[in-house]
């Protein structure tokens, strides 16, 4: 056990700078999403379901490259990546669905939390896909 221990905290040192880099790009781009929305939406007039769909391609593409140059600092091929960085997004979505169907309608557990739950999981097997599948050149 105190093996794996080692091992853990080796392999945390050795990643918190790329953590803390990939933490920085999610966060401007949770402010970048939820600011895209709030112009699209509340400044321009655009009805919220499609200012999603614009805002949420903008917020993608920024999270991908800026994850792909700079918290990973990969320069594999975009094709191959976006392929899985789009099948990852997928799986998150559907994840955060069910959860919620569960979660909420079935349990009665507020839907704030669920999200949380769920966003608090993706940021950590998101991190490790990024690292090992997605960016891997």
């Amino acid at each position: 056990m105190h093996h794996v221990i080692n091992r853990s905290l080796v392999w945390i040192q050795t990643h918190k700078k790329k953590f803390a880099k990939y933490f920085v790009v999610g966060f401007s781009g949770l402010i970048l999403d939820i600011g895209l929305l709030y112009i699209a939406s509340d400044v321009l007039r655009i009805r919220p379901l499609l200012a999603l769909l614009v805002t949420q391609i903008i917020v993608i593409v920024y999270n991908f490259l800026l994850n792909k140059y700079w918290s990973f600092e990969s320069r594999g091929a975009h094709g191959r990546q976006l392929l899985r960085y789009s099948v990852v997004l997928g799986f998150n979505y559907l994840f955060g669905e069910a959860a919620m169907y569960v979660g909420n309608e079935v349990f009665g557990i507020h839907h704030l939390l669920i999200r949380a739950a769920t966003v608090a999981l993706a940021v950590s097997w998101n991190f490790l896909l990024y690292n090992y599948w997605v960016y891997k050149d």
